[in-house]
């Protein structure tokens, strides 16, 4: 044990002397105010991406993926954007989350509906880091009532990973007995494994 703290303080001065190299690289345009949900993923050896989502509704409206690439020493090397999915005008728009689906690609969800065109959809907006390209896939497609009675619609992701689960929760009254639309994704590719309607009634599906 003597050795051993004897040794620490011989390194410890060292520790505090030691220089940390820093990287800094260009200053880039980034909307504080609308992008939210920033976060770092697709990170390699090479390159590390940053991700925000904008929702903003009005005369501006913008509702969209933003993905930007950083070299080694921290340049702003490109930019990928992904517009959401519109079905309509006055279509409304939820981000659902996100899933990381290999070291190359990561699966965004979010959600569109609109009271006009009485329906739903949920989206997949993968991307992959090696083309730089987005492809859209629509995961599933329900009818609603109106944009305020359009239901709740959540993402879920197993511990390990494996899994990506969508719950479409829907519209209904307390006296509404109403089967609830619960959707299985494979977790490491983004493709449905399952999807089934199941009375929960504001219970929690366990299985």
């Amino acid at each position: 044990m003597k050795q051993i703290a004897s040794l620490l303080l011989l390194l410890f001065p060292f520790t505090l002397l030691a220089q940390v190299n820093h990287e800094y690289g260009s200053t880039f345009t980034y909307d504080l105010k609308n992008e939210k949900h920033a976060e770092l993923l697709l990170v390699d050896n090479y390159n590390t991406h940053l991700f925000s989502v904008t929702q903003v509704d009005g005369i501006m409206a913008s509702h969209k993926i933003t993905i930007r690439k950083f070299d080694q020493k921290n340049q702003l090397v490109d930019t990928y954007e992904q517009a959401f999915q519109s079905l309509d005008a006055s279509t409304l728009f939820n981000y659902l989350g996100y899933k990381s689906i290999n070291n190359n690609q990561a699966a965004f969800f979010a959600e569109s509906y609109s009271g006009k065109a009485n329906k739903k959809n949920i989206y997949s907006y993968l991307f992959d880091k090696t083309s730089g390209v987005f492809s859209t896939e629509l995961v599933a497609s329900f009818p609603i009532e109106s944009a305020m009675r359009s239901g709740t619609t959540e993402m879920k992701i197993s511990e390990n990973g494996k899994y990506i689960g969508l719950l479409n929760k829907k519209f209904a009254t307390k006296k509404d007995i109403v089967e609830d639309d619960i959707i299985m994704l494979d977790g490491t590719s983004g493709k449905q494994l399952w999807k089934k309607a199941i009375p929960l009634n504001g219970h929690s599906y366990e299985k």
